[in-house]
């Protein structure tokens, strides 16, 4: 889409929050995502944490400017919609809570209200399992998770040569069970 022609300006506003887990105890490889365990709740409580970000930055344009003339391009960061484990985890495909959060989306984000703005959320994470509790008490889950947590009872206590040693072996470790 040419916007040239209608935009004089582009502007960009990007909206920095941390989407990572929290890791309470400065351990590389443990923590915890913030959110609610129930998924419409956690969308909802993200979404209005957004729309606010987005009307803090609207009431922040100049007042003098021709709103026409200017394209706002909000962007919100990589992974900011993600359940309390990482995606937003579903069983079928009548859960799917994909299509309600895009119509949530539009509703917060009305045309009307933002005529000259383009938004981009940020990644929205899901996953369709069957079975999540067979998923965490399966045996290579759990050895991961005893590997993971050895390597970051060590880091506790290391310093030096062996601290970036045993950090760079968790974080080759993760990425290898991503793999």
């Amino acid at each position: 889409m040419d916007f040239s022609s209608k935009f004089g300006a582009i502007r960009f506003i990007g909206y920095a929050i941390p989407t990572g887990p929290v890791q309470p105890t400065g351990m590389i490889g443990i923590g915890d995502y913030l959110g609610n365990s129930d998924n419409q709740v956690d969308f909802s409580a993200r979404l209005a944490i957004l729309k606010n970000a987005v009307d803090t930055a609207k009431a922040a344009l100049p007042l003098n400017e021709d709103p026409s003339t200017v394209l706002n391009v909000f962007m919100a960061p990589e992974f900011y919609f993600h359940g309390s484990i990482g995606p937003y985890v579903y069983e079928d495909e009548q859960s799917d809570p994909l299509p309600n959060f895009i119509e949530q989306i539009k509703t917060a984000f009305n045309p009307s209200d933002y005529p000259n703005w383009m938004f981009v959320c940020g990644t929205l994470v899901s996953a369709k399992v069957a079975n999540l509790s067979n998923v965490f008490n399966s045996a290579s889950v759990k050895a991961r998770n005893t590997v993971i947590n050895t390597l970051t009872e060590q880091l506790q206590s290391a310093w030096g040569a062996n601290y970036e040693l045993i950090s760079g072996t968790i974080r080759s470790f993760i990425q290898g069970c991503q793999d």
